[in-house]
C-alpha cells in the first residue's frame, strides 16, 4: 500500500543502509528497465505494480516481497494476475489477515508463493473450500493444515512479547492526490503572492493573516473538503489513513485518531458509518 513505501525505505536505511533503494511510484517514475536495474531494491505500490507491468516482468528479481499480500485475494483481479507475471527467485508474502473472507484467499496467496501447491482453483474449491466453510470438515482443515503449514510463519504477540521492545513511533509520509495537489498548489501561489503584495511589517492583522493563510494551507493538505465542501476527489493523507484504519482493525487492535480540526474527524464519522464500522 502506498501509506508503506515511506516506512519501508526508512527501515532499509536504518537496518541495510549500503543498499541502494528507489521509490518506484508517482508520476515522474522511470520507466526505463535499464535504469531500474541498477538499483538494489524497488519499492512500489500494488496500483503501480499494475500500471508498470509490462516493465517490471521483464526485470529479472531476486525477491519479491508483498506487504499487507492480502491485496492479492481476489484471483479475478487485474492486480493478482499482474503479479504473477513477474519474475522472481523468491517469493514472500507478507499479512497480518491472510484469510479475511474465504478460504479462497489463501489460495491466491499461496499460489503466488507456491504455485500448483494447492492444485488448480477448482480442484481446492471442491477438495477444501466447500468441505470446509459449508461442512466444517475438520479432516480436510488438517490436511489444509498440514500442506500449508511448511510455507507459513505465524507468529502471534503473546509468542514474541517477551522479545517486543517499548512503545515504537513510527512516522509515515503521505503523498496527496493529483487533483488535491493541485488545488493545493493554486491555494499555496495565490496566498503568497497576496501576502507579498500587502506586506506590513509589525501589523498585527497582517500577521495574523499569515496564520490564517497556514491554516488554511494545513486543512487542504488533510482533505481540502475542509475548505471547499464541493471538492469531491480524493485525498492522499486521507485514503492512508483509512488504508492504516483496515489493517489494524482487521489484526483486533484498536486505534486512536486525533485530529486538531473537528470537520476532519467528521469526514472519518461519515465514512465509518458508509462502511458499517464500529467506532465511538
Amino acid at each position: 500500500p502506498a501509506s508503506l513505501v515511506f516506512n519501508w525505505e526508512s527501515e532499509i536505511k536504518k537496518f541495510a543502509p549500503r543498499l541502494n533503494v528507489y521509490r518506484h511510484t508517482g508520476p515522474k517514475r522511470h520507466k526505463v528497465p535499464r535504469i531500474l536495474k541498477r538499483f538494489d531494491v524497488l519499492l512500489t505500490t500494488y496500483q503501480t505494480a499494475l500500471k508498470d507491468a509490462e516493465i517490471l516482468e521483464t526485470i529479472d528479481l531476486e525477491y519479491i516481497v508483498l506487504d499487507e499480500s492480502q491485496q492479492i485475494k481476489n484471483k479475478d483481479s487485474k492486480v493478482f494476475k499482474a503479479i504473477n507475471r513477474f519474475s522472481g527467485k523468491h517469493k514472500i508474502s507478507l499479512s497480518g489477515t491472510p484469510i479475511e473472507n474465504s478460504l479462497s484467499d489463501l489460495w491466491s496467496q499461496m499460489q503466488f508463493i507456491n504455485p500448483g501447491l494447492l492444485g488448480s482453483y477448482a480442484f481446492f474449491k471442491r477438495e477444501f473450500i466447500t468441505p470446509i466453510e459449508k461442512g466444517g470438515d475438520d479432516l480436510k482443515k488438517e490436511q489444509l493444515r498440514t500442506m500449508v503449514s511448511p510455507f507459513l510463519l505465524r507468529r502471534t504477540k503473546e509468542q514474541v512479547a517477551k522479545d517486543l521492545p517499548e512503545l515504537d513511533v513510527q512516522v509515515f509520509y503521505s503523498e496527496m492526490a493529483t487533483e488535491q495537489r493541485k488545488l493545493y498548489e493554486k491555494e499555496k501561489s495565490k496566498a503568497r503572492n497576496f501576502l507579498l503584495d500587502n506586506y506590513e511589517k509589525g501589523n498585527f492583522e497582517y500577521q495574523s493573516l499569515v496564520i490564517r493563510t497556514l491554516l488554511r494551507l494545513r486543512q487542504l493538505v488533510n482533505h481540502p473538503k475542509l475548505v471547499f465542501d464541493d471538492f469531491e476527489k480524493e485525498s492522499g493523507k486521507f485514503k492512508d489513513i483509512l488504508e492504516q484504519w483496515d489493517v489494524i482493525t482487521k489484526s483486533n487492535h484498536k486505534i486512536l485518531i486525533i485530529s486538531s480540526f473537528v470537520k476532519y474527524l467528521e469526514l472519518f464519522k461519515n465514512q465509518f458509518h458508509e462502511k458499517n464500522q464500529a467506532f465511538s
